[in-house]
């Protein structure tokens, strides 16, 4: 296997945003199915929250997985084969700031937080945090769903 090209933080942090920037803002649906789906198998009570007209708080990560793969994907492209050995998950918070509703509109937009190089006993990586800010109407924000990255390099 050939070696991959060396990237510098700056570099990185270009390339990232640029993929984040190609994306941009994403309607995010709630699919009436797909949600029945999750309460059955995280054995929440579905007519309780259909009933209340909520979404079952566990759901969100379900919910932006999209904008993560869309992303993800996009990087296999270029970035993760020429300069990325590989890619851990290795942290997530949830916050919510307001009621998470079956009836509302959702927009869910990426941002690239903090990008730090380090070194450890496994060689050069990168420790990445991306957060996915979920809004409805004007840019109310209703949720944050934040995971932490290390990217081998």
């Amino acid at each position: 296997m050939k070696d991959r090209e060396k990237i510098s933080k700056d570099d990185l942090q270009e390339s990232l945003g640029n993929l984040i920037n190609k994306i941009g803002t994403k309607e995010l649906s709630i699919e009436a199915d797909s949600l029945k789906t999750f309460c059955v198998l995280t054995h929440h009570d579905y007519s309780f929250y259909l009933e209340k007209n909520l979404i079952p708080q566990g759901y969100l990560m379900t919910f932006t997985i999209p904008l993560f793969s869309q992303f993800f994907i996009m990087a296999s492209v270029d970035l993760i084969p020429k300069v990325i050995k590989g890619v851990i998950h290795t942290f997530s918070k949830i916050e919510y700031f307001g009621p998470f509703r079956m009836d509302q509109k959702y927009f869910g937009k990426m941002e690239m937080k903090n990008v730090v190089e380090k070194k450890g006993k496994m060689g050069e990586y990168f420790a990445v945090d991306f957060e996915i800010l979920v809004s409805k109407g004007k840019g109310e924000k209703v949720a944050s769903d934040l995971h932490q990255f290390f990217l081998k390099i």
